[in-house]
Order: C-alpha cells, then sequence, then structure tokens
C-alpha cells in the first residue's frame, strides 16, 4: 500500500535507507521458533481442572528465553529508529525531524497535509501517554515506550492517509448523492471513517 500510495521512487529511496539502517543494526535474537515450541508446551501442559504441578507452569528457561528475546527485538527497534534520525541520543523522539523528513517527500500535496496533520496528532498523544501505569520506569525506558506507542500510531494514521486518498481518486465510483457534502477532501474523508467503522465494528463495541 506505501508504495503506491507514496509513489515507488519516494517510497524505494525511504526503503533503501531503512534497509540500511535495519542490516547495520541488526542482531539475531533467540530463534523465535524456540520461543513459540516453549509457549506451546506450557499450553499443552495447562491443567483445566486448575491443579497444579511440583514445576512451575512458566519455567526459567522459558522465562529467560522470551525476555532475552524481547530485549533483542528493542535493542534492534531503537538502533534502526536513531539511525534513520527518529530518536535522539537519549532516545526520545525527535518530532522535528520527522516533520522535516515528511516535507522533503515527494508526494502530492494534499496526502502530505493529511499526513502532517495525523503525525501531529500521533505526537500529541504520544506526548501524553504515560508508561508509568504498571510501576516506576528510568526515563529511558519511558522514551523507549513512547517511541513504540507512536510507531504503532504512526504505522495506523499513514495507512488511513492512504486510503482516503485512494477513496479519492476513485470518487466517481461511490454514489454519494445523498451526501450534502460536495468537497471531495470531505466525502473521501466521511466514507473512509464509515467503512473502518463498518469493518472494525468491535471498537464500537464495550465488551
Amino acid at each position: 500500500m506505501m508504495e503506491s500510495c507514496f509513489g515507488g521512487d519516494t517510497y524505494d529511496l525511504w526503503y533503501a535507507q531503512s534497509e540500511k539502517v535495519r542490516q547495520a543494526c541488526y542482531v539475531q535474537p533467540a530463534n523465535p521458533d524456540i520461543v513459540n515450541t516453549a509457549v506451546d508446551n506450557v499450553i499443552t501442559s495447562y491443567k483445566p481442572d486448575g491443579s497444579q504441578s511440583k514445576t512451575p507452569l512458566y519455567p526459567r528457561q522459558l522465562v529467560d528465553t522470551v525476555v532475552k528475546y524481547a530485549k533483542y527485538q528493542l535493542s534492534n527497534f531503537t538502533c534502526q529508529m536513531h539511525g534513520l534520525g527518529y530518536l535522539k541520543d537519549d532516545l526520545s523522539l525527535d518530532y522535528q525531524y520527522i516533520a522535516d523528513e515528511l516535507m522533503n517527500f515527494t508526494i502530492p500535496d494534499d496526502l502530505k497535509a493529511d499526513l502532517q496533520k495525523l503525525g501531529a496528532y500521533c505526537r500529541d498523544i504520544t506526548s501524553c501517554y504515560n508508561p508509568n501505569i504498571f510501576g516506576k520506569m528510568t526515563e529511558t525506558e519511558i522514551n523507549i515506550k513512547r517511541a513504540v506507542f507512536y510507531v504503532r500510531c504512526d504505522k495506523e494514521v499513514r495507512s488511513m492517509a492512504c486510503m482516503k486518498k485512494d477513496i479519492k481518486a476513485h470518487l466517481a465510483e461511490f454514489d454519494t448523492s445523498s451526501m450534502p457534502e460536495k468537497d471531495p477532501n470531505v466525502l473521501a474523508a466521511k466514507l473512509l471513517y464509515a467503512f473502518i467503522n463498518v469493518e472494525g465494528n468491535d471498537d464500537l463495541k464495550l465488551y
């Protein structure tokens, strides 16, 4: 989706740079197959009647492997984000650099404007995000948690911006005669939200 949305040249340039940094940063974590196998073994050994065996349900080997794997994954993530300029030396997000990079993308102005607004939205909610709800964290740990939170948000809003761009390009395929709006941007946004709510209707359920 990103390639067709941003255009081949812009996407390819960004992807090549990202891949170069990824390869420079990458450290092979514990084999995920080992983690999955260990988890499967725990699940199959679980006793539905609630009785407990003399050994821990989650043995030390499994716990240590999962923790080690998670640390490798986070290390690779922060290294790549720092290498791309998205994180400062203290691992806090460099919002100005992220915004400047977007301004330099060769993409349609309306798409760039949407991405700027959505990027500001992710910045604002990430700045308010408090990871300390489960216990006191160091400043570095908070910065890493916020970086993960921001990337999750950014992926979602980029996808939304690209879907809106696609809907707008094919607006003639939608009979919007019953809708009072005539502005293509407004129509595309309303159709986008309508389809998102239909596909993700679980989001509108309380439980």
